[in-house]
């Protein structure tokens, strides 16, 4: 490759041709590093248009190397909730550190750790979730503009104190399980709730409720209200990666009726590596 054709790439990046943008785009991401490396000087240009136009396509690049990521981690057997959903919110925040999202969970955890140390039995402790997550941290639903994407990434849930009933049971199981606790989700139809297992006790939480705990009778009664019929095995657990195909799928359809079909199509990839993913190896 020629000495003198980064230069003249760039060069390219300010044409007023969208197409010719695009080509010199695609030819300076060809340069691996050094294009790279010489986009971030071009990031800090003094020509404005260049400037904007740097950043847009080193944020294009970064964002299309935590895709990847993304799609190898929905594709291994060694599936693992925690990384898939940090690395979901970067799919649209890049920026977003990683280290800093696990840090506000363990900050959550030892928050649950203090309650559930505190209380008397297993009841007490399936509440303590509620307890710190929505009386004392204000993890609450987003009832007032409940199809908002910003509603399914963690990061925003973490920021915005606000979800839906899988993203907010995501950070119940999430933030309870780093406190020792025995923590999965059920996947009922219409509304989605975490499921605490102590001994040969279990509790249904509803993280969208604020915490409240949830007989059998509760959840007949709770599907009622969506005039959908009740079924025993809507309160079986549901294993991470399930959950994570439905928090797509539910973004899959809120991309669809916002018209963002970029979006839409880039959350079906995820869809569909998932759907790949080799089976857990079996034990010796």
């Amino acid at each position: 490759m020629s000495s003198t054709e980064i230069p003249a790439l760039l060069q390219l990046l300010s044409d007023e041709d969208p197409s010719i943008r695009e080509a010199a785009s695609l030819r300076l991401l060809h340069h691996g590093p050094h294009g790279e490396a010489s986009l971030r000087i071009a990031a800090e240009s003094d020509d404005a248009q260049l400037r904007v136009r740097a950043r847009s396509l080193l944020a294009r690049v970064q964002n299309d190397r935590v895709d990847q990521e993304l799609l190898a981690q929905l594709e291994s057997p060694q599936f693992d909730l925690e990384s898939a959903m940090i690395l979901l919110a970067r799919t649209e925040h890049a920026e977003r550190k990683p280290d800093e999202l696990r840090a506000e969970l363990a900050r959550l955890s030892d928050r649950i750790l203090s309650a559930v140390q505190s209380a008397t039995d297993a009841r007490e402790r399936a509440q303590s979730l509620g307890k710190v997550l929505h009386d004392q941290e204000h993890f609450a639903g987003n009832s007032g503009e409940y199809y908002d994407p910003r509603n399914s990434y963690v990061d925003q849930v973490l920021s915005r104190r606000l979800g839906i009933p899988i993203s907010l049971s995501a950070i119940y199981i999430l933030a309870g399980r780093r406190a020792g606790l025995s923590l999965c989700g059920v996947g009922m139809p219409m509304h989605f709730l975490v499921r605490y297992e102590e001994g040969e006790q279990t509790f249904l939480i509803d993280a969208y409720s604020g915490g409240r705990l949830l007989t059998r009778e509760l959840c007949r009664a709770l599907l009622a209200g969506f005039n959908h019929p009740f079924r025993d095995e809507y309160l079986r657990p549901v294993s991470d990666p399930e959950m994570f195909r439905r928090m797509l799928a539910n973004l899959a359809q809120i991309y669809r009726n916002r018209g963002d079909d970029r979006r839409r199509q880039r959350i079906l990839r995820f869809i569909e590596a998932l759907n790949r993913r080799a089976p857990p190896s079996a034990a010796p």
